[in-house]
């Protein structure tokens, strides 16, 4: 009975350890006395048309205006965190530095570098809360109204990735979805935006765990006599690290199309397509 008992044990170890290794449950931290340097590029295409009333149209063309307009953008900017030691209430005190590095932007064949201001660098403190919330105390030379702090803190979450995994373990093959409604804040108008994002764990390796990313956006846009209709949608990689828990790769490849009625003059529309892509990369390190 014994000899029967023992293999019966080591099989029930093995089952529940390889189950253990299968199964993985994601959460986004930040470390006590930690660094997170992140690098964030940004390409952009757009194709703009205009067309409707031939007196406005001939008047584009003899101005030497050319259809569609074709527009290039590329920026790069980076994020830095410091985190401190843990406090008795197991809260990560934290100074974040977000800096706009460069971007050019090119128009039709003109090439144009957008100034960088000197005061594009702004110093936050807050901490990170035991539940791996953020919390922002004060920015450097501002101050911290309820709209700003949340401005900043979508930035940053855009800056992040702005990742919510669920709550359960998942194992190669699982999904989740992730739906951000955003009400942008534009002057005179009313811009609601979906964005869909759908995360596939395809592998694990080591403490790295490898996501595909699909991805749906849509938008409308009324007010001031004009409307907007924007789709799109993308894929991309996203690469976590369970040792840190943290996202060390993101990359977005995403294709949009719009168009709107413009308020300038009756029966005039704009038209066109953009593709953007997208690269975060994060380096963490002990401090």
């Amino acid at each position: 009975m014994k000899k029967l008992f023992i293999p019966l044990v080591l099989f029930s170890f093995t089952f529940t350890a390889l189950k253990a290794q299968k199964e993985l449950l994601f959460k986004m931290q930040y470390l006590p006395k930690h660094g997170y340097a992140l690098l964030m590029k940004m390409d952009m295409n757009m194709e703009m048309n205009i067309s409707g009333d031939s007196t406005i149209m001939n008047s584009l063309k003899k101005s030497g205006q050319k259809m569609p307009m074709i527009m290039q953008m590329q920026s790069n900017s980076k994020m830095d965190v410091q985190t401190s030691a843990a406090t008795s209430v197991n809260e990560v005190p934290m100074v974040m530095n977000i800096a706009q590095l460069s971007a050019k932007m090119t128009m039709n064949g003109q090439e144009s570098n957008l100034p960088i201001p000197n005061s594009g660098i702004q110093k936050m403190y807050g901490k990170f809360t035991k539940d791996g919330k953020m919390s922002l105390d004060s920015i450097s030379g501002i101050k911290l109204t309820d709209s700003v702090k949340e401005a900043t803190m979508k930035m940053i979450k855009n800056m992040q990735g702005n990742i919510v995994f669920p709550d359960k373990a998942m194992k190669v093959g699982d999904t989740f979805v992730q739906d951000i409604p955003m009400d942008i804040p534009i002057a005179g108008m009313s811009a609601k935006m979906l964005s869909k994002t759908t995360y596939k764990l395809i592998a694990v390796e080591s403490s790295k765990a490898y996501f595909d990313v699909k991805m749906e956006l849509t938008m409308d846009m009324t007010g001031k006599a004009m409307t907007m209709d924007m789709t799109g949608g993308g894929d991309g990689k996203m690469i976590f690290d369970t040792a840190i828990g943290y996202p060390t790769t993101v990359q977005n490849n995403m294709k949009v199309i719009y168009s709107f009625a413009m308020p300038q003059a009756k029966n005039m529309k704009m038209n066109g397509k953009m593709n953007m892509l997208m690269d975060m990369q994060t380096t963490v390190a002990a401090n």
